[in-house]
């Protein structure tokens, strides 16, 4: 399926109904999760298992599953796999095809190693509201998988910072670093600590590949 097609579909998805701060729960935006999940699409063997690490609603597993990967989507948050079971089958009728993904109540702290490698996609949380969650979430994925995916938050003012600290974190993890892409989007005032209808955020999407 091309890539316009999947974000259409993706538009008509249901976002957070009633978003945790705590869980820093954004819905990443349908164009973004079509060019995350086609730029996966174009590097990774179609037989590839895709592990989506706080999946959400869905967004980008079903991206995965519509762009035709196996998909294991884990999230702690029952309600937001109430959401993305309901997505998947609303992304089912308007593509006209079964999807192959699964969604899982769990901690990521938690997971447990299967000895299946994946290839890793995620939209973590910043790190803002508990310091270094976005790290954990990096560092579950890299010890579940050889190639992993992931935006992450990089302020204009930090950027340069940012980008020698996570590349030196993944290296001393085992992992290059190589950015794809850079994202610019706006962010709705969801979070009763918001003081902008609107605030537009900056995020890279990383790929980090195993030295091994």
């Amino acid at each position: 399926m091309d890539k316009k097609r999947v974000e259409i579909i993706l538009t008509k998805l249901d976002d957070f109904k009633n978003p945790k701060p705590d869980l820093e729960q954004y819905c990443t935006p349908p164009g973004v999760a079509a060019d995350f999940l086609n730029t996966v699409y174009l590097n990774e063997n179609e037989k590839t298992d895709i592990l989506d690490l706080g999946c959400g609603t869905g967004f980008l597993s079903i991206a995965a599953g519509l762009f035709g990967f196996n998909v294991r989507g884990v999230d702690i948050d029952y309600e937001s796999l109430s959401i993305a079971e309901k997505n998947k089958k609303k992304a089912e009728e308007e593509s006209g095809k079964e999807l192959s993904v699964d969604f899982e109540q769990q901690d990521i702290s938690e997971l447990r190693e299967t000895g299946k490698k994946y290839a890793v996609v995620m939209n973590p949380p910043f790190g803002i509201q508990e310091r270094g969650k976005n790290l954990l979430f990096l560092e579950k994925g890299f010890n579940s998988g050889e190639h992993v995916y992931s935006l992450l938050h990089c302020p204009e003012d930090k950027r340069k910072d940012t980008e020698d600290y996570i590349k030196e974190f993944s290296a001393r993890k085992g992992f290059e670093a190589k950015i794809l892409r850079r994202y610019r989007f706006d962010l709705k005032n969801t979070m009763v600590f918001h003081q902008e209808d609107v605030k537009t955020i900056t995020t890279n999407l990383y790929y980090f590949k195993s030295k091994k």
